[in-house]
C-alpha cells in the first residue's frame, strides 16, 4: 500500500496507484454533496493527522453508510425488481430497536396478547408493516457501541416464520390493510404450518481474538431484537410468527478486516453482493448458509485502500457547487 507524498495539498493526497487507475487522490477534508435533491456533509476518508496501523483510513459514520445502502444502492445499483423485494432498513433502525427493547422488556419480552400494542406505540408507521413482511429480503445495517462497529444483518423470507392458516376470500375481502400479506401466508396453508426465516448475520470481525466475547453478546443480542420486532410487526397485521421458526445464522467464511476501522466497508460489500451480484444464496439450506463466501479477487481487493478511493471518486462526482452550511442540514 502507498504512502502518501509530502509534497501535495494538506487536504488532498494521492496515492501512489491513483494516476494508473483513474481512481480519485485521497481526500481529508469534508465534501459536500447533493443526490436526489437530497443534502449530505460526507467526512473524509482518510486522514493526515497521525500514522497508526489502520493505514490512515477512517472508520465510516451513519451518513456515508446511510447514503450509500439506502440512497444510491437503492436507486442506482437496484433496479425495480430488486426494489420490489427488498427492504433496506436505515441506520438508526436498530439503534431504535436496542434502545426500546433494551429500556422496556429488561425483565423478558412482552407477552403474546402485548405485541401489537407495543408494536403500534414504539414505532411510526410510514411503512406498514405488513409490506416489511411481504418482502423476500430485508437488509439492516448494525452500528455496535463497544467496540465501535459495523456488522451486516440480512433478514431473507421474513413472513416464512408466521403461522400458517386457511383465509376464507371474505377475510381478504374485508380487511385490504393486509390482504396481500394474508393471501401470501395462506397460500401454503394446506402444506405446511409454518415455513421458515433466517436471519444472517455478516461480520468481518468474526475471527477477532480481542472482542469475541463481546461481540458473540452482540450478535446474540441483535438476533434476539430482529426476532421480537418480526413477531411485534407480525402481531400487528394480526398474523403470529413462530419464534421457533426463525433460525439464526453467523456467516464464517466471508472476508475479514485486517484492521480497527474498515468494518462499513465490508459491511456496504457484503449488502450489495448478496442483494444484487449473488443472490443464489437464498436457495441454499439454512444449514449451508454460515460458510457463504465472496470470490477471491474481491476479497483481496476489500483489504486495500481501492474501494474508499472509489467511494471519493463517487462523491467528488456529486460534490454540491450550492451546499448549505453544515448545521443546516
Amino acid at each position: 500500500m502507498g504512502r502518501c507524498k509530502t509534497n501535495a495539498p494538506k487536504d488532498v493526497v494521492k496515492s501512489e496507484n491513483s494516476s494508473e487507475t483513474g481512481i480519485a487522490p485521497k481526500r481529508f477534508s469534508k465534501i459536500p454533496i447533493q443526490f436526489q435533491n437530497l443534502k449530505y456533509i460526507i467526512p473524509p476518508l482518510f486522514h493526515n493527522k497521525w500514522s497508526d496501523k489502520n493505514a490512515d483510513r477512517t472508520l465510516l459514520n451513519d451518513t456515508i453508510v446511510e447514503f450509500y445502502m439506502c440512497e444510491y444502492m437503492r436507486l442506482k445499483v437496484y433496479d425495480e425488481n430488486a426494489r420490489a423485494r427488498y427492504h433496506l432498513f436505515h441506520t438508526f433502525f436498530y439503534s431504535r430497536l436496542r434502545v426500546n427493547f433494551g429500556q422496556y422488556f429488561k425483565e423478558g419480552p412482552p407477552r403474546r396478547s402485548e405485541l401489537a400494542i407495543h408494536y403500534n406505540r414504539m414505532f411510526q408507521q410510514k411503512v406498514k408493516p405488513s409490506a416489511i413482511l411481504q418482502k423476500e429480503i430485508l437488509v439492516i445495517p448494525v452500528h455496535n457501541n463497544e467496540p465501535k462497529h459495523w456488522f451486516l444483518v440480512l433478514v431473507h423470507n421474513p413472513s416464512g416464520a408466521i403461522r400458517r392458516r386457511i383465509v376464507d376470500s371474505k377475510e381478504v375481502k374485508n380487511d385490504n390493510r393486509r390482504s396481500l400479506l394474508t393471501k401470501q401466508i395462506a397460500e401454503y396453508a394446506q402444506y405446511e404450518e409454518a415455513g421458515e426465516c433466517r436471519v444472517i448475520i455478516m461480520d468481518s470481525l468474526l475471527n477477532s481474538e480481542k472482542y469475541k466475547a463481546k461481540l458473540s453478546k452482540a450478535h446474540s443480542h441483535a438476533f434476539d431484537y430482529i426476532r421480537l420486532w418480526l413477531q411485534m410487526a407480525a402481531a400487528a397485521c394480526g398474523e403470529e410468527l413462530m419464534s421457533s421458526r426463525v433460525r439464526k445464522v453467523v456467516c464464517e467464511s466471508l472476508p475479514k478486516q485486517h484492521n480497527d476501522v474498515d468494518c462499513g466497508v465490508y459491511m456496504l460489500a457484503y449488502a450489495e453482493y448478496f442483494t444484487w451480484f449473488n443472490t443464489e444464496w437464498t436457495k441454499t439450506p439454512t444449514e449451508s448458509l454460515a460458510y457463504l463466501k465472496m470470490g477471491d479477487e474481491l476479497k483481496s481487493l476489500l483489504n486495500t485502500e481501492e474501494p474508499r478511493l472509489r467511494l471519493d471518486k463517487l462523491f467528488q462526482k456529486m460534490k454540491d457547487p450550492h451546499p448549505l452550511k453544515e448545521g443546516a442540514l
